[in-house]
This record gives structure tokens, sequence and C-alpha cells, in this order.
């Protein structure tokens, strides 16, 4: 789901204190340790955040973002066809307050954990924001 600015991130379950805490973590930093990678570890909670505050962002704009979208489908590959129907169409069901899986994996490329707090997230559509957690 998500990468460092040096490396990918992998998903980690925490069970010392409860409940349970899901925490996302540099690889070059679990591999060669802090010196090697400044990133810390990521709550999936923030993840989830910064994607619904990116996708929220997405349906508040869905107006200004639909002209782009019927341009890709008129001009674009297949490939990009399909996703700005698919953006248009699932950016009309409105905002959420949670995340919602399957919505992630339909539109989500990248989420990229900046070092100074921030994450680039990235659309299977080209949509990119920075959002600060």
């Amino acid at each position: 789901m998500g990468e460092s600015e040096d490396g990918s991130f992998l998903r980690y379950e925490h069970y010392k204190n409860r409940p349970q805490k899901i925490y996302w973590q540099c690889n070059t930093r679990c591999n060669k340790g802090p010196k090697a990678c400044k990133s810390e570890n990521v709550p999936e909670s923030t993840i989830h955040q910064v994607f619904i505050d990116a996708w929220n962002t997405i349906v508040r704009d869905r107006k200004k973002m639909n002209q782009r979208w019927e341009k890709q489908e008129r001009e674009g590959t297949e490939l990009e066809q399909l996703r700005a129907r698919q953006m248009r169409e699932l950016a009309e069901q409105g905002r959420l307050t949670e995340v919602v899986p399957e919505l992630v994996q339909t539109v989500l490329e990248s989420i990229t954990v900046k070092g100074d707090g921030s994450f680039d997230i990235r659309f299977l559509d080209g949509t990119a924001f920075n959002v600060t957690a």
C-alpha cells in the first residue's frame, strides 16, 4: 500500500498493548536499522485517514475533476478510459467516513511517506495529492 521515500513499507501487528495496533514500517529501516531510513513507523489508522482525506477532496472537487476525466475517456488509452470512468462513478457515491477496502483496491496506486510527516497519495487515474496527517 505504501512506500517511504527510500523504500517500500510492510504491515505488521503490534500486540504489546491491547487493543492490537497495526503499523506500517519501512523495509529499509526494518532490515538495515534506523540509520538507513529516517521514516517512522506509521499507524495504519493514519494511513486510512490520509486516504479518506484525499478521497473526500476528490469528491468535493469532482465537478472540476470531471473535465479531466471526460478528456481521459475521450482521448486516453483503454486503461485510462476505464480509470476515469471508475473515478467519476465512485466519486458520485459521496464522501467517506471510514476506509472501504474495495474502494482502496480499485482506485489507489500508492501512498508515499515523506520525511516531513506528510504523505504523497496517487490514484490510478493519475490524480495526486500531498496530505498532512
